[in-house]
């Protein structure tokens, strides 16, 4: 039977915590999702969580479509609330 790493995990739900739900909030809020200093606070906890490369090459790709998912979701949130008001 395999050991589960615990601190892989951990370090996965930590990184969500930090990178993703802020943007889920703003979203959920109806702001502006994406401001340019966002940007390297949210990469300094996969630098330092990711353990390796490898991984933090996987959470840089898993981040940036995030983002870009996340921008026209917002786009499109944003431009419905302009339109009624």
């Amino acid at each position: 039977m395999r050991d589960i790493d615990i601190t892989n995990f951990s370090n996965m739900i930590l990184i969500i915590l930090w990178v993703i739900l802020p943007k889920l909030y703003r979203i959920w809020k109806k702001k502006y999702i994406f401001y340019v200093y966002d940007i390297p606070l949210d990469v300094l906890p996969i630098f330092i969580l990711s353990n390796g490369w490898m991984r933090f090459a996987i959470w840089i790709v898993i981040y940036t479509v995030f983002l870009i998912v996340m921008q026209l979701l917002s786009v499109k949130i944003l431009s419905k609330k302009n339109n009624i008001t």
